[in-house]
């Protein structure tokens, strides 16, 4: 918090009594509260930290009560960048790294480094302020290092830089995972302790650390892409009649030539082909360029980024075929930072460059013992129905779900709040027993949000402890004090993290901004029956973010609802695959009693009378406990309803070995988003891996859960199209589009991968950026290393992505507004200079983005860059689906007078919706 004497502190946004329709914008730093068609604007500019509240349009009152982590950003990994110094820069280690304090020692040497010239590459526009390391549990701090307090709720798994063993394709490579598109924040740097401990073997390989740091971070921060040739894209292209390097900045000066004898690198003429054996030799001597620091940042001058300004020293190269030209569109890498939040609007400005930009380091230890709070809400809207889901699902997770050794304790609260259980160190099975039975039975009263979470954090931070985690389940709005905006401040400032879940649509808007500020995630429980809502969310919020493999977390391997009538039964399977087994756990909640029987891969059988089967009539819920390693394949289970009945299924089931793992991280793009009926909403990504290999050509199924009941199910994608940037690197990826919303408020994500055909895949692909190795470029060099795939095993995986809270939506909304994506490979495949004809290749984009097939492709070509949208044209009829290969053979247009042609296509649909262009490819006229 920071004030100043000039004028007055102020509050909090309000909490109405009446009905209130919250927008939050991470871009602009504004909430937006609309109260009987009044809206109120917040705006917090992090510069001057003042806030502004404006009303109808009408500038009311200006005060200088800064309190971003209120609604932007959680305690840890609240990355945030304020006068010009990055705050909340988290680095983990992994569990399995060997202790060895010349990791850290080495950290903070580079990270040093590396501030020092992000200040440089920025214009001193950022910094590194502070940073925390993260040791593992079983490291001692060193005397040396300076500790810092740290929560218990893991720190690590919103860490920025992650140093762990090396992963198999990449080796002591450092690499940044980044599964979105321009402009999207990457997921983590990940480093080996092999690269950050031998700094003068990295040095030789990559360059100096500090600047290989900041071409990472322009990744991870500002979504930024690589501008040297990416693995299997083109080296070269034509322009003037030059065969030019894939590079930004052109005046970067070198030669090309061919690999072994140095000569003159080979061009068919029939072809347009350019032989496999040509490189480009960076001339370190000969270049002054000062960009770009996201192509060669080992080159002594290089420590700019590429700028559109007109300086021959750091202009971008638009033409280039790099994945900064074809995934941003052309822009420049200060054009996309220019559009962050870091930077937008002067944001941040440049300064003298004299102060000091040594980050302060502290280190903590991680911990795995977990302490938690589940804060319950036993108010009168909660009665019947509700309170009995809550209680099963509550049960499911105390019994089976959260760790051995975790901490637990329960508040309940309706208009005041009563704490339950005190905080238990959850050791046995009698420990969790009796937990479960202090379960809520009763609801009554108001509700006051407030008070459960003011007395959850009373126990947590008895005896001067901070951190720890809240489990908050609500159904209704707060209308009782304390509110949330009471004890909010004191939440964040003891660096709690609070997970909400929203039990219906009627929740309190405010639960996922609470999240937010905490560092928790959101859920969504439609209370619509049958759903897996509840129990998935409560399962999800133990697993960490995947930052490292898991280790004792059990997997959610399957979730189902049904609802049986009287006498009918229902059949459902499951996969079970090598990587797991221990402690698995099936459960079946149950409205009314029923009878099931589970069969095992090898035929056992578990039925009503097997010692492994406890039916618990006092929470409705069957389970069964495999007692030794579960056998691996398809167990199927029949459950038989003696009256109607609404079951939800439930498997987990524990890894055998953290290292080698099948599992699945998702998450959506936004979490708050207004209705446009011409783009998409947002965008749900899964990640796929087994230990840390990527697996792809699975299933991966998102089930969509709104407020009109209708499940929407979606394909997510791994083909390249759309918003998967990266074909085959185990990222899935698909559009939420306005045909999938059919109202306003809250849709729950759930995602289902599974591979029951066993055609999934261990990927050799990369699924990040890599940093650029020291030595030639060519067509070979970057190329992959080719690997034979492994087959992966039959095998299923769940869980919640998260939730997307929707607003302004009209009743009827527009047709079909919606174009196809942009084409983003583009490429000439062929060119036969005597026929003057070419071939051009791409990837099939959808109707709708990357949904069905597009009708039409439109190809342009000219003489000039700034007329490819139609010198020369021809439409191309298609029913290609998106994912597939387009392959088309044109002549080419007279060329007199020319050396270069500049092409392109768009896609088009029925509805006359047109896309955006695609990538410019450059036609040689004179090979």
């Amino acid at each position: 918090m920071y004030m100043d004497e000039k004028c007055r502190p102020c509050s909090l946004p309000p909490s109405p009594k009446s009905t209130a329709v919250y927008a939050f914008s991470e871009d602009t730093h504004t909430q937006t509260i609309t109260v009987a068609s009044i809206s109120a604007v917040y705006a917090f500019s992090e510069d001057t930290h003042t806030q502004t509240i404006t009303v109808d349009g009408v500038l009311r009152t200006v005060c200088c009560h800064w309190n971003r982590d209120w609604h932007f950003g959680p305690v840890w990994g609240a990355l945030r960048l304020r006068n010009n110094g990055y705050e909340g820069v988290l680095v983990a280690i992994g569990d399995e790294v060997p202790q060895d304090q010349a990791v850290v020692d080495q950290l903070k040497e580079i990270l040093t480094e590396a501030s020092a010239d992000l200040s440089q590459a920025t214009n001193h526009r950022a910094y590194i302020r502070d940073v925390t390391i993260v040791l593992p549990a079983t490291w001692r701090l060193n005397a040396s290092d300076t500790a810092c307090r740290c929560c218990s709720t893991s720190p690590r798994d919103t860490a920025q830089v992650v140093v762990d063993l090396p992963n198999p394709v990449y080796g002591d490579n450092p690499y940044t995972l980044q599964p979105g598109l321009c402009g999207d924040p990457g997921e983590y740097i990940h480093l080996t302790p092999g690269y950050v401990v031998n700094k003068q073997s990295s040095e030789r390989t990559w360059g100096r650390r500090g600047r290989l740091f900041v071409h990472e971070w322009g990744h991870l921060r500002w979504g930024l892409f690589d501008e040297f040739p990416a693995p299997g894209d083109p080296a070269f292209y034509f322009h003037d009649g030059r065969l030019e390097a894939v590079r930004c900045n052109k005046n970067i000066r070198g030669r090309i030539h061919r690999r072994d004898d140095r000569g003159r690198c080979r061009i068919n003429p029939r072809t347009g082909k350019i032989s496999a054996d040509c490189v480009f030799s960076p001339d370190a001597s000969e270049t002054t360029a000062r960009a770009s620091m996201m192509y060669l940042n080992y080159l002594p001058t290089v420590h700019e980024f590429c700028d559109k300004t007109g300086d021959p020293l750091t202009d971008h190269n638009q033409l280039s075929p790099s994945r900064q030209n074809i995934l941003c569109n052309g822009q420049s890498a200060w054009e996309v930072m220019r559009g962050h939040s870091d930077f937008r609007n002067g944001m941040n400005p440049s300064t003298d460059g004299d102060r000091s930009t040594t980050p302060k380091f502290c280190v903590v230890s991680h911990s795995t013992a977990r302490r938690r709070v589940m804060v319950l809400d036993v108010s009168g809207s909660m009665k019947g129905d509700r309170l009995q889901l809550m209680r099963q699902a509550s049960n499911l997770y105390i019994r089976y779900v959260i760790e051995n050794k975790s901490v637990l304790g329960i508040v309940e609260f309706s208009e005041a709040a009563t704490t339950t259980v005190l905080l238990t160190e959850v050791t046995s099975t009698n420990v969790r027993e009796n937990i479960t039975g202090m379960l809520p039975k009763k609801t009554k009263g108001g509700t006051s949000i407030g008070a459960g979470l003011k007395k959850a954090m009373q126990m947590l931070v008895a005896g001067g402890r901070e951190g720890g985690q809240m489990l908050l389940i609500s159904d209704g709005e707060e209308n009782h004090a304390p509110y949330i905006k009471d004890v909010i401040d004191s939440v964040v400032n003891s660096k709690i993290r609070v997970d909400t879940i929203a039990f219906s649509q009627q929740a309190d808007r405010k639960l996922g901004s609470i999240a937010a500020a905490t560092g928790g995630r959101n859920y969504f429980f439609s209370t619509t029956k049958p759903s897996t809502g509840l129990v998935d969310a409560l399962g999800q919020s133990v697993v960490s973010t995947r930052r490292f493999n898991p280790g004792d977390e059990p997997l959610m391997i399957h979730s189902s609802a049904v609802s049986i009538n009287r006498g009918s039964s229902s059949r459902g399977v499951f996969f079970i695959d090598s990587t797991i087994g221990r402690e698995t756990v099936i459960t079946f909640s149950y409205s009314n009693p029923i009878a099931v029987e589970l069969t095992s891969p090898s035929g056992s059988k578990i039925q009503q009378h097997s010692p492994q089967y406890q039916d618990d009539t006092n929470f409705k819920m069957i389970t069964i406990k495999v007692t030794s390693t579960a056998e691996s394949g398809s167990w199927t289970y029949v459950i038989t309803a003696h009256s109607q009945s609404t079951v939800t299924v439930t498997a987990q089931s524990k890894p055998k070995s953290a290292a080698d793992v099948i599992y699945v991280t998702s998450w959506l793009s936004r979490d708050n988003v207004s209705f446009t009926s011409s783009s998409p909403m947002l965008q749900i990504y899964a990640r796929v891996n087994r230990g840390r290999s990527a697996v792809t050509s699975a299933s991966v199924m998102a089930k969509l859960e709104g407020p009109s009941g209708r499940p929407v199910i979606l394909a997510l994608k791994d083909n390249g199209v759309g918003c998967d940037n990266r074909r085959g690197d185990g990222l899935y990826c698909a559009y939420i589009l306005p045909a999938d919303i059919d109202d306003n408020g809250r849709f729950g994500v759930k995602v289902q991968v599974l591979n029951s055909g066993g055609g999934a895949r261990l990927s050799a692909r990369r699924q990040g950026s890599a940093a650029a190795v020291i030595g030639d470029i060519g067509q070979d060099s970057r190329a992959e290393d080719v690997r034979e795939e492994e087959t992966v095993e039959q095998f299923e995986r769940s869980g919640q992505a998260g939730v997307v809270m929707v607003g302004n939506r009209p009743h009827n909304p527009p047709a079909d507004l919606i174009p196809p994506s942009r084409v983003t490979d583009f490429r000439l495949r062929l060119l036969d200079s005597e026929l003057h004809k070419a071939v051009f290749a791409w990837t099939a984009v959808g109707d709708d983005m990357d949904r069905g097939n597009a009708s039409r492709y439109t190809l342009s070509m000219a003489h000039a860059l700034d007329q490819t949208s139609g010198q020369w044209t021809q439409n191309i009829s298609s029913s290609t689906p998106a994912g597939d290969e387009v392959e088309v053979t044109i002549s080419l247009p007279d060329i007199s007078g020319s050396q270069t042609l500049y092409a392109g296509v768009t896609a088009s649909d029925d509805s006359g919706n047109v896309g955006e262009t695609s990538n410019t490819v450059t036609v040689p006229c004179d090979v």
